[in-house]
């Protein structure tokens, strides 16, 4: 049996392609996560005492999202770029009733940012379904589940954050409502 050179490279690079893939899927997973909050330097509150506070400043999110696995240039090029985990243009944040998860819509990211502060995972939501989210702008949670609204869709979306990943459920409005934007959810 006869092997052309062009065919043996062809098997050693996948064959060296193939040895590596666990290598480079543990990268991620053996750095160290970092915090996503970044904590306040000196207590904010408001109102200001004698008052009951309603406000605290407990600290700040930006850049790129501490604690999420940035693709290395080793990644990339053996999987393909993957989407950033960076905010561009925060619009509207959420956050559960437990404390427990942070939702940040970003419309030129064309997605909603989500962040369990308890098991630092960090989880970028673009689709609801088969459907990108075009420009989300407003986030809420209610009854343990994720509204996003997307203006140019006319859309709200609902997901649920229980399990490996967000699971879409079902899109609200579709034709019926225009531009949806802030949202907030009250138990009845």
């Amino acid at each position: 049996m006869s092997v052309n050179r062009h065919t043996g490279k062809k098997m050693r690079s996948r064959a060296i392609a193939t040895m590596l893939a666990p290598l480079a899927t543990c990268i991620p997973s053996c750095t160290q996560n970092k915090a996503f909050i970044q904590p306040a330097k000196r207590e904010y509150v408001w109102p200001a005492p004698p008052a009951q506070p309603r406000v605290r400043y407990v600290g700040e999110i930006s850049g790129p999202l501490a604690g999420s696995n940035e693709q290395s240039k080793f990644q990339e090029f053996l999987f393909g770029p993957q989407p950033s985990s960076r905010l561009i243009t925060p619009y509207s944040v959420a956050v559960n009733s437990t404390g427990s998860q942070v939702a940040i819509a970003d419309s030129n990211a064309h997605c909603v940012h989500v962040l369990s502060l308890e098991t630092n995972k960090y989880f970028r939501v673009d689709h609801a379904g088969a459907t990108p989210l075009d420009a989300p702008i407003g986030v809420a949670w209610g009854d343990r589940l994720l509204f996003v609204s997307d203006p140019p869709r006319g859309t709200v979306d609902v997901f649920d954050p229980n399990g490996p990943q967000f699971l879409y459920i079902r899109t609200l409005g579709a034709g019926r409502i225009s531009r949806p934007t802030g949202m907030a959810y009250e138990k009845e």
